[in-house]
This record gives C-alpha cells, structure tokens and sequence, in this order.
C-alpha cells in the first residue's frame, strides 16, 4: 500500500488523516518537514512552543496548517510542557473529525514508501509496512 493508497484499506471513503507538530526554532526545518508529511497528510495542527526564529511564518504560510497554536516567545526552554503542548494538539486535532492522528516532530522525516494504518480494518493490525497512528474516537 502506498500513501496515496489509503482507501484501499477504509473501503470507498479517503480516509482523513491529521498531522500534530510540535515545534519551537524549526524554521529551518519545516520546508523538508512539510515535504515529508505532505504525502500523506491531509491537514496539520501545529503548536509554535515560543520560538524566537521565523517558525511562526512558515507555519502560517504552509497550506497544510489548518490550525496554528502559539505559545509565548520565551528566550530559553524553561516553561516547556510536552504534555500540556500534546494534549492542546490533540483537541484542536478533534475539531478537524479526523480518522486517524499521527504525531511527527519537526525533526522526523518519513520516508516516501511508508504507509497508513489501515482505518475501519477488521483487525487490529496495520498494513505491512505501515506508520503507527491514533485513530480518532471523536
């Protein structure tokens, strides 16, 4: 199965994946990151954890981003809450009614011949060579 391949496994309906990025300074980054995710992402929620580069912008000027949250520009790490961060993500991902959810740092690149879970299998098991996702419960 490939990326582009995904209905194969939800039957007929394309099934609706969004993308969590978590993100502070990666604006230099986030053009490869944007490639990547591109392939298989239908829409992005990014979280801008108080950057001091030019994140914010390239989140804003990338179509993929439906949802752009921001943190207060901070000098330092102090104040970072991963879990805080996560769980602000993942209800502003509900919003979107996604099928699936996958979580992918400005730092991790996927490669071209990954694949989906399989949405709506009767196992629980993904497609070989598959991603490891959430599906949504909303």
């Amino acid at each position: 199965m490939t990326l582009d391949d995904r209905s194969a496994c939800s039957g007929s309906r394309r099934t609706k994946v969004v993308c969590l990025l978590p993100v502070r300074n990666g604006a230099d980054e986030l053009p490869r990151w944007f490639d990547s995710v591109a392939r298989f992402a239908d829409a992005v929620v990014a979280l801008d954890d108080g950057s001091t580069d030019g994140t914010a912008g390239v989140l804003r000027a990338n179509p993929l981003v439906e949802v752009l949250l921001e943190n207060p520009r901070r000098e330092s790490y102090a104040g970072w809450d991963d879990s805080l961060n996560r769980n602000r993500l993942l209800a502003a991902a509900g919003a979107l009614e996604p099928d699936w959810i996958i979580s992918v740092d400005a730092d991790e690149l996927l490669r071209a011949r990954t694949g989906m879970p399989c949405a709506g299998s009767s196992t629980s098991k993904p497609c070989p060579g598959s991603l490891t996702g959430f599906p949504s419960t909303a």
